[in-house]
């Protein structure tokens, strides 16, 4: 194998990597803004509330796309 190949082919990856997590955490995001809550900084935490239940909700569905999206893409990759 060459080195453009192997560029090429990381490269690809990795940008269809950050197209499905961008995807999904934007999707997420719009469905129910408060659905990033925990990473917020604790100030912002405190101004905006718990996280709804619609928020935790939609959380608890994004795992399984995640994990799929996360370990899928590179055994997509290697075959």
């Amino acid at each position: 194998m060459n080195a453009s190949f192997l560029l090429q082919h990381s490269f690809t990856y990795g940008a269809l990597l950050s197209a499905l997590m961008s995807a999904l955490f934007l999707t997420g995001a719009c469905l129910s803004p408060d659905v990033m809550l925990r990473g917020y900084p604790p100030d912002i935490k405190a101004k905006y509330g718990a996280i709804s239940e619609q928020g935790n909700s939609i959380r608890k569905r994004m795992v399984a796309p995640l994990f799929l999206i996360l370990l899928g893409t590179p055994i997509v990759s290697l075959i």
